[in-house]
């Protein structure tokens, strides 16, 4: 599993951090199979893709549209399609099936080396730290949730 690294950056700390935080949860996933890390830390992963679906793409795309980017709708149909696919294998996964821990690793190493990688870096020149909401990624996440008594897994539109 590939790591972050300083040729990945887009040019903002934030989002940086958001996808550093992901490489990172991709690696512990990775490494599930390989060493069986113990369960708690495979929660521990999945909650950060959580809050990484729910946080960081609410931060991008609302810095995108600041900043005017082209393309936002077809980033935007993109990251519709990676939220619907890892949400389902992260269900899968907590329904018990777990081999949709490794169909998640796939899906995830494929969204580093397509997405991130080369998507994200479009904007790199584009967007500017007054574009982008600097909060952490979980305080993010935590304020899109209906509420409460919501499935965390559903998203305020």
């Amino acid at each position: 599993m590939a790591e972050w690294h300083e040729g990945l950056s887009v040019g903002n700390a934030a989002l940086d951090d958001d996808h550093k935080a992901f490489y990172r949860a991709c690696l512990l996933l990775s490494e599930v199979g390989n060493e069986g890390l113990h369960q708690s830390i495979v929660q521990t992963a999945i909650l950060l893709l959580k809050d990484y679906l729910t946080g960081h793409i609410f931060r991008e795309e609302s810095a995108m549209r600041r900043a005017q980017v082209p393309d936002l709708e077809e980033h935007v149909n993109q990251h519709v399609k990676f939220e619907i696919l890892l949400r389902s294998l992260i269900s899968e996964y907590e329904s018990g099936n777990l081999g949709a821990l490794n169909n998640l690793v796939v899906v995830a190493k494929g969204w580093q080396d397509s997405h991130i990688a080369e998507m994200d870096l479009k904007y790199k020149n584009l967007i500017v730290d007054a574009d982008v909401d600097p909060r952490p990624l979980g305080l993010l996440a935590a304020e899109l949730y209906e509420g409460p008594d919501t499935d965390p897994m559903t998203v305020v539109q």
